[in-house]
């Protein structure tokens, strides 16, 4: 997963499944983005889209 505030300051990180299935973040993630695809179309299926839904206030 590529991570950073800005472009200058972007990693690439290493997160690791967990042992409970519940409490997995990898899984979490991909539960969510696969739901975000399913309601609100395919591009957010693309790896260079925000990590997270803005909201407008």
């Amino acid at each position: 997963m590529l991570t950073g505030k800005t472009k200058h300051s972007v990693r690439d990180a290493k997160i690791r499944y967990a042992d409970d299935p519940e409490l997995c973040p990898v899984q979490a993630w991909t539960a969510y983005r696969t739901r975000l695809v399913a309601e609100h179309g395919q591009h957010w299926a693309d790896p260079s889209t925000p990590a997270f839904v803005g909201i407008d206030q």
